[in-house]
């Protein structure tokens, strides 16, 4: 499969490392990035992007047709125009989350995509992590019963931040951009669905003084009665041996299952059992890529779905509003596609 790079906001890294890895997959054009970083790119990847060549804009590249997928990474609220060109024109999609920023583009681009008959998935690889796949294993094998409550954090370190962050026309909110890598997790590992949320952000102690929020708290309400919490914030200090503090807690009817220790260890616990860490599986790096091919080539139902990327989006999006407005905003997922 031709992969095109647009944009070079946000994780094309995530491709572009799998990209060597995943076999039959070639990077064949880039629309924003230069010389420099072309060179750079047939270096790291010397079997894959040595046929890839710059295109001025995304016109050029989308009429010179020299590809299958497009990757897109364009700052996050301007991923709509490229989305809706790419699906016109028949590509499969890979896309930074999170997929729209405002609930009229991701309608729009729901149904485009859905009339295009192509497939679309969202830069969410955290569930590919090790300590989450034994969580999920773990919910799925009954050993903690019922899941009732989750509780999750992403905790990043400010670093540097560009501009555009700072205006919210740009950057959608720091609700839908970190916060949905905790509401996927969360959604995967339990098996539980979102029915209600309440949430609270603020810019305070931005650095810049900008409008990208610091802070973030968010609540739901779970399809079983259970509660779900997220905890969202810049404040990783500069010393953590990691850029994100990621965690996840999932209590049941029969224990609880953690992932800890900036989200690399989970640990379980349960009525008859003390606690104790959890033996991992293998690192999967390359299965986000993996999964998404043969999900075009193969009609496998793996990975991040179409659906799934729409719904988290939409999940984050109405977050934010509630954060904005102060108000609960009750969720109902749309039924799946025939």
């Amino acid at each position: 499969m031709r992969i095109a790079l647009i944009g070079n906001y946000g994780h094309q890294s995530l491709v572009i490392r799998s990209v060597e890895a995943v076999e039959g997959t070639q990077i064949t054009g880039l629309e924003g990035f230069d010389e420099k970083y072309l060179e750079n790119l047939r270096q790291r990847c010397p079997r894959a992007a040595q046929g890839a060549k710059l295109y001025p804009d995304l016109k050029t590249l989308l009429n010179d047709d020299n590809f299958d997928i497009a990757s897109i990474c364009t700052r996050f609220g301007e991923h709509t125009f490229p989305l809706l060109l790419s699906a016109e024109k028949g590509k499969h999609i890979i896309v930074e989350k999170p997929v729209a920023t405002e609930l009229a583009d991701l309608e729009e681009v729901r149904q485009k995509v859905k009339e295009a008959g192509v497939q679309l998935t969202a830069m969410l690889p955290m569930r590919y992590g090790a300590p989450y796949r034994k969580a999920k294993e773990v919910v799925d094998e009954g050993t903690i019963g019922e899941v009732l409550h989750m509780w999750s954090q992403k905790s990043y370190k400010y670093g540097t931040r560009g501009d555009w962050m700072q205006k919210r026309e740009f950057y959608g909110g720091t609700i839908p951009w970190v916060g949905i890598h905790a509401f996927d997790y969360m959604r995967w590992t339990s098996g539980r669905e979102y029915k209600a949320v309440a949430a609270f952000h603020g810019t305070v102690g931005n650095p810049a003084d900008g409008e990208l929020e610091m802070v973030s708290g968010v609540s739901f309400q779970l399809d079983n009665g259970g509660t779900a919490l997220t905890s969202i914030d810049y404040l990783n200090p500069d010393a953590a041996p990691a850029h994100g503090d990621d965690r996840l807690r999932l209590a049941g009817t029969l224990g609880t299952v953690e992932v800890y220790d900036f989200g690399t260890k989970a640990r379980l616990i349960t009525k008859d059992e003390p606690p104790r860490e959890l033996e991992l599986p293998e690192k999967d790096p390359h299965g986000f890529l993996r999964d998404f091919i043969l999900r075009i080539e193969e009609d496998q139902d793996v990975g991040i779905s179409a659906e799934d990327s729409f719904w988290l989006t939409e999940v984050s999006i109405k977050a934010r509003i509630s954060a904005d407005e102060g108000r609960v905003i009750p969720l109902f997922k749309p039924p799946a596609a025939e």
